[in-house]
């Protein structure tokens, strides 16, 4: 008997993908734009000349497109490199790199030099990646590292790994990325994480774009009969200021909008009931079935299904701080929320059973069982509106749960429902630990709770560090106060050159029209002539809400027909993006009559973008 170092394991590919589902019929085709690392990651220096040869092999540069194919591209990330997909939740980054796993599969099929993806929840993470590794690949003996080929590990969730543990896993991946054979793509919410972590092996940060109202259309023409149609855009457009871009452009609130709207005929009047219909859709339509439960829990109440599903939401999301638990997790999970709402006296709660308790927690899919063994909630989004409730009548007691970034925004939803007199002490709780998540609760609750922040904020921006006054520059971005707006023009034109930046970065992510068409006017004479673009005021027009954008766009080209400027390559690469049919006579006007080669090749690729 010979014994190696990696024994050959039980690997069968075909039940790997047989048994594996990757992505979905429905999925729609997301775009990313080359991004900052987000808060507290960063990637080391490394003197490694093998690693930096590796560094030149081509991915598209920051200035190759307005937007990229982001599955495309993460499928060819080399080896040794680790890409970071960034984005909000809800986004759709997890999906994307579902999609990516089931591109990489159909690519093997027809050339097996392609590497293996092998796609690992972090929620799972225990302290070994090994680990991981063989339950995705239903190894039970054996060495996945004695699999022939090249593998590309697709990573989703850092941020679902406990603090202390984030670093370390990143240690153990920068040993495997060491080798020829592994490439990687973790995933991570754009807020970043609490904890500093890095990685020598860190390349490109790639944030998924919200959907442009091209895309929303097209979505909503497809879902909705055309009787409809017309109506949904005319509610669509009156309401995407109070229900929230940030919201409404995301693939989850953007469905979710079309489906509210098909049931009611209008859409809500605030986010957070958008939210919570998905919720009780599916409630309606479990109810609809009750009859395959026994006859005891068929009459279960709303408001107790309701409560449940809240404690359910806030132990998964708060307490365990997970976006997903094994079964017996989940167990616990149903027999704390139980007892929780046992002990609030909810109606209903008190004649139910832990084994009860499970069967209405799965019949009414508040935790649903996935392929890979693990427990969801469905959605996050729903999950920390939920959580949020619950949070809000029991704030004081998770304090200490702060400190993950995983259920920031169950914080966010949790703040309009806080006791009123409970409010200040809450703001002045978050804000301690991290000033741009207390600027978003403040936001929410209204500008009556500004004034304490916005004391907080400016004493932060009157730091030497360069870390916190870039904080407190988001901070004030997020809040938008009249006093928070006039300090970011004042440090605009601040002497200090860091401040400046960070300044204008954060109007630039508000939609701040001046900045951004100082931004366009900077950069398209660059462009124009041919010159490779990135960094400074380029990637703070790429940090712009598209809407606002492509609205800068259509005016810059409009007036570059009467004046015949023709210098207009990025607002032409904006239009490709983010623009619709009504902009093509426009720039059928910009390609007859232009004579650089640039603005030519921009436009005519800019009408095939249209043209589909």
């Amino acid at each position: 008997v010979v014994l190696t170092e990696y024994p050959r394991p039980d690997f069968n590919a075909d039940a790997y993908f047989a048994r594996t589902v990757f992505g979905s019929e429905q999925y729609i085709d997301l775009v990313a734009t080359p991004s900052e690392l987000p808060f507290n990651i960063s990637r080391l220096p490394t003197n490694d000349p093998v690693a930096n040869m590796r560094r030149t092999k081509a991915l598209p540069k920051a200035s190759d497109a307005e937007i990229i194919d982001i599955t495309d591209l993460l499928t060819s990330v080399p080896s040794g490199w680790c890409a970071v997909l960034s984005g909000p939740g809800g986004s759709g980054k997890s999906t994307t790199l579902q999609r990516v796993a089931q591109s990489l599969s159909n690519m093997l099929e027809i050339d097996d030099s392609s590497p293996l993806p092998i796609l690992v929840r972090l929620n799972r993470y225990r302290g070994s990646i090994q680990d991981l590794i063989h339950h995705a690949l239903g190894i039970h003996y054996g060495h996945w590292w004695s699999i022939p080929g090249n593998f590309l590990l697709i990573c989703d969730g850092l941020d679902e790994i406990s603090g202390a543990s984030t670093q370390k896993f990143l240690d153990e991946l920068g040993d495997f990325l060491q080798q020829e054979r592994v490439a990687a793509v973790v995933s991570v919410r754009d807020a970043g994480l609490r904890h500093p972590v890095s990685s020598v092996h860190f390349e490109h940060c790639w944030k998924l774009t919200p959907l442009s109202y091209r895309l929303c259309f097209q979505i909503a023409e497809k879902l909705l009969p055309p009787s409809q149609y017309s109506e949904f855009l005319k509610e669509f457009r009156q309401k995407v200021v109070v229900l929230g871009p940030e919201l409404l452009t995301l693939p989850f609130g953007f469905t979710s909008a079309v489906r509210s709207f098909l049931d009611q005929g209008s859409l809500p009047e605030k986010a957070e009931t958008l939210i919570l219909d998905v919720f009780e859709r599916r409630l309606i339509h479990n109810r609809s079935r009750a009859h395959v439960l026994d006859a005891s829990l068929q009459e279960v109440p709303d408001i107790t299904l309701r409560r449940l599903a809240e404690a359910v939401a806030y132990e998964l999301r708060v307490v365990q701080q997970k976006a997903a638990v094994e079964e017996e997790v989940a167990h616990g999970i149903i027999h704390a929320a139980l007892k929780r709402i046992k002990e609030a006296q909810v109606f209903g709660a008190e004649t139910l059973s832990d084994i009860n308790a499970m069967t209405l927690v799965t019949h009414y899919e508040i935790l649903r069982s996935h392929v890979d063994g693990m427990m969801y909630a469905g959605h996050d989004i729903v999950a920390d509106c939920l959580a949020g409730r619950e949070l809000a009548r029991n704030w004081r007691m998770r304090v200490s749960h702060l400190e993950s970034t995983i259920a920031q925004d169950t914080w966010v939803y949790a703040s309009p429902h806080v006791l009123e007199e409970d409010k200040f002490d809450f703001l002045e709780t978050v804000c301690l630990v991290d000033i741009v998540l207390g600027a978003r609760c403040a936001y929410i609750m209204g500008s009556t709770y500004y004034a304490p922040i916005e004391v907080k904020i400016m004493a932060m921006d009157d730091l030497t560090s360069k870390v916190m006054f870039a904080r407190a520059a988001t901070a004030m971005a997020v809040l938008k106060s009249t006093a928070c707006l006039e300090r970011l023009y004042q440090r605009k034109s601040d002497q200090d050159i860091n401040r400046k930046y960070h300044a204008e970065r954060a109007l630039s992510k508000i939609g701040d029209i001046p900045v951004l068409e100082e931004s366009l006017k900077h950069n398209e004479p660059l462009l124009g002539s041919g010159i490779s673009v990135s960094g400074g005021s380029f990637d703070m027009w790429r940090s712009a809400p598209p809407m606002v954008r492509t609205e800068i766009a259509r005016r810059a080209l409009s007036s570059a027909l009467k004046s015949g400027k023709e210098n207009v390559v990025l607002s032409l690469r904006t239009i490709a993006a983010f623009g619709d049919k009504s902009d093509i006579d426009v720039v059928e006007g910009i390609v007859s009559r232009t004579s650089n080669l640039s603005t030519f090749y921009s436009a005519i690729n800019c009408l095939h973008e249209l043209d589909n």
